[in-house]
């Protein structure tokens, strides 16, 4: 008989209890973690330049943008 095995639903908990790597990219998206390699300069300029256009555009409070790697967490 097979055992039964169940995936791992990851949460902000676990995320949280991963050692820092400033290297590498952790997501958890619908319980599932990913991991990645953290963006290269290129992609970096890329998202300043789109940055700049979406706070010029929703400065008639359109929304709030975040421009650094950070967690969000939804509430």
């Amino acid at each position: 008989m097979n055992p039964i095995i169940f995936p791992i639903r990851w949460t902000i908990h676990d995320l949280d209890a991963l050692p820092e790597n400033e290297w590498i990219r952790r997501e958890i998206i619908a319980g599932e973690l990913f991991v990645s390699s953290v963006p290269h300069w290129k992609n970096q300029d890329i998202i300043a330049n789109l940055t700049t256009e979406l706070k010029i555009w929703s400065r008639n409070n359109f929304g709030r943008v975040f421009s650094s790697p950070s967690t969000l967490r939804r509430k």
